[in-house]
């Protein structure tokens, strides 16, 4: 990038018609400079000056509005607004203010037909004064533009031009009528050329004058605004080449709206869980710590109870009632004869023992049943054993079926089962 391209690094275009991007093109050299702006209006919107004023040049602006002469004070403090008209007979002119527009003029008849156009207007008188002694604030100093946008007054403010020492470099005149692209005829334009200047440039709103002083800087208005002047619009402007622009960034606008909106949203819903579950975990720790008190607690409580005299003087007590518990239990689990008990299983044993022996002796079995019938109390308990074995689904020992046993042994099986 070449130094003429760095210049327009980052030049944003306020201006309604590129007026900006043309007299920097011819001015970037200067550095900081200085401008008369006659008829100011709103120091963003259209401005012609921002763009300067961004890049540290500072000036004049004359606004006879009160309301724009107002805005232009609150944005720029530190340049010189002079509330009042350009007239050549300076004291006070009448001046109808159109609000909110670019509108405003002090010609009766232009105010009027505005007003046939739908636009209200407010006569006011405003203070007026002589384009002369508005540049006699430079005396000594450089002027390096100077534009006029008085809404059919150009006339007027040329008129009141005295000769003066004071050249800006370059004059800029609207030389459309009010709202419409048909030209003015230029009245004033031979007044203009006899200060000393060279018509070098139009855009069709605006004429562009060079001073024969600075004919060297020509060149800069063989073309119009172009790519490769590197600009950027501010969208501010009131030109319709901006208002796609204005509708883009505001659509983006309302979409990053929107979106920081949810995401409050989140976050708001986030911290409140966040501020629950801490909360719950607070509970929690309170509720552990209590825990662990009371189990350090009883921990104490219970050593001091093994420790004390009457835990160790109650010991042999204490084991003589366990003792005696076990040996309840083991004297009901014989008495009961409770299935799975130890005295079950070794009673269970023995018969099965004795009957496997009294199947291959048939004489002592024969003594077995003959005693068996004599004590109905032994037969019941015989079968009170085998019969909860059975149902205990055991492998242990089962009475073998009649299938290969001898007539003797089938009879014997049948008793047994009877």
């Amino acid at each position: 990038m070449d130094a003429q391209t760095d210049a327009f690094v980052d030049f944003i275009s306020y201006a309604q018609n590129f007026e900006d991007v043309m007299l920097w093109r011819a001015l970037k050299h200067v550095g900081t400079g200085r401008y008369v702006d006659i008829g100011a209006q709103d120091p963003t919107i259209d401005s012609v000056s921002l763009a300067f004023y961004e890049r540290g040049w500072r000036g004049v602006h004359v606004e006879p509005n009160p309301d724009y002469a107002s805005r232009l004070r609150a944005a720029r403090p530190d340049e010189t607004v002079i509330e009042a008209a350009i007239s050549p007979a300076g004291g006070s002119i009448s001046f109808f203010e159109i609000a909110d527009t670019g509108l405003s003029t002090g010609v009766a008849a232009i105010a009027e037909a505005h007003r046939h156009e739908g636009f209200a207007s407010r006569r006011i008188e405003v203070p007026a004064m002589t384009l002369s002694r508005v540049l006699e604030r430079f005396e000594g100093t450089e002027v390096h533009w100077l534009k006029i946008d008085v809404e059919g007054m150009e006339g007027d403010v040329i008129a009141s031009w005295a000769p003066s020492t004071v050249r800006p470099w370059i004059v800029v005149v609207e030389s459309t009528r009010p709202g419409l692209p048909d030209p003015t005829g230029r009245p004033w334009e031979n007044a203009l050329l006899g200060h000393g200047y060279e018509l070098v440039y139009r855009d069709g709103l605006n004429h562009f004058y060079l001073s024969h002083d600075h004919l060297d800087l020509k060149h800069h208005f063989d073309v119009p605004p172009n790519v490769f002047d590197y600009f950027k619009l501010s969208g501010r402007a009131s030109s319709r080449l901006c208002h796609h622009v204005v509708q883009e960034a505001e659509a983006e606008r309302a979409n990053l709206l929107g979106r920081i909106a949810s995401l409050e949203t989140r976050l708001r819903e986030a911290t409140r869980l966040a501020e629950d579950a801490e909360a719950r975990q607070a509970a929690t720790r309170r509720q552990l710590e209590q825990g662990k008190a009371w189990l350090d607690e009883a921990r104490q409580q219970l050593q001091s109870i093994h420790a004390s005299r009457s835990w160790r003087m109650t010991g042999p007590l204490r084991g003589a009632t366990a003792g005696l518990h076990r040996l309840r239990h083991g004297a009901r689990a014989w008495a009961r004869l409770a299935p799975g008990s130890r005295p079950h299983r070794v009673g269970l044993r023995m018969i099965q023992a004795l009957s496997r022996w009294l199947l291959h002796h048939p004489r002592q079995h024969d003594m077995a049943v003959r005693l068996l019938d004599r004590v109905p109390a032994a037969r019941a308990l015989l079968h009170r054993f085998t019969r909860s074995h059975e149902a205990a689904g055991s492998m242990m020992w089962r009475l073998p079926g009649p299938a290969g046993l001898s007539p003797r042994a089938r009879q014997i099986h049948l008793w047994m089962k009877s």
